[in-house]
């Protein structure tokens, strides 16, 4: 079983520009990049995985992996990688047959999984982060960014 995980980062002084500015009237790009860091995490059976950085834009890293996922459903072997914005570390996922390896740059944690189980495993992801991100600023509801996630992630789930 493979989950992928996120959580906003939590300071005293709030850093992202979400909380000086509406997301309704934000740009693509400051959703992506500059509103909402935080950390990621990947969980493949036992094996557990975890930036701790809090500067992880979830909503690039959320979009990033429905791309990756789909990427990788095209061929029967196919690469693909996530590179962080503030770091030379990736993750890189590499699909052989129906198996997907999910490796980061920055660690020896190696999670092997299907792509059948990829595709509702990222699909949630997608849904969970949306979700916890507008009980918290409703307004990012209304963006076509959030739109677009949603999209994917019903695809994603078919």
């Amino acid at each position: 079983m493979i989950e992928f995980g996120g959580r906003l980062e939590e300071r005293p002084d709030p850093i992202g520009w979400e909380h000086r500015r509406d997301c309704a009237s934000a740009t693509r790009g400051e959703l992506l990049w500059s509103f909402f860091p935080g950390d990621v995490s990947i969980r493949v059976d036992d094996d557990y995985w975890e930036t701790d950085l809090g500067w992880v834009p979830l909503l690039h890293f959320a979009l990033s992996l429905a791309d990756i996922c789909m990427r990788l459903n095209v061929t029967g072997r196919s690469d693909a990688d996530y590179h962080f914005t503030e770091s030379d570390a990736e993750i890189r996922f590499r699909r052989e047959g129906e198996i997907v390896t999910i490796s980061p740059s920055s660690d020896a944690f190696e999670g092997i999984c299907t792509i059948a189980e990829l595709r509702p495993a990222v699909s949630r992801f997608l849904f969970r982060v949306l979700e916890d991100i507008g009980a918290r600023f409703s307004s990012i509801l209304e963006t076509s960014l959030a739109a677009e996630i949603l999209e994917k992630a019903e695809s994603l789930s078919a």
